[in-house]
């Protein structure tokens, strides 16, 4: 049985924004964006549940692009000075 939510912004008119998420077998994360931009479809199954409750968040802000969440990447301090 597949899996259907939908989320909306509560505006009216060119400022509505709908996002749908479905998964059909329980492994694909499919969202759905709908905005009088247009529609747009994203597979976000590689993405963590933290992560994709954020993108829909962006969604419905009226973000419209996909977010790269990439792991920080700390650069250790190296001490430089010469005695």
């Amino acid at each position: 049985m597949a899996v259907n939510e939908s989320w909306n912004n509560g505006l009216k008119g060119s400022k509505y924004i709908r996002v749908r998420y479905s998964s059909p077998n329980k492994k694909t994360h499919i969202y759905t964006v709908r905005s009088h931009g247009g529609t747009a479809r994203y597979d976000l199954s590689g993405y963590p549940p933290l992560q994709r409750k954020k993108f829909v968040q962006r969604a419905i802000d009226g973000y419209n692009e996909k977010v790269v969440f990439e792991p920080v990447v700390k650069i250790p301090v190296v001490n430089t000075e010469e005695e």
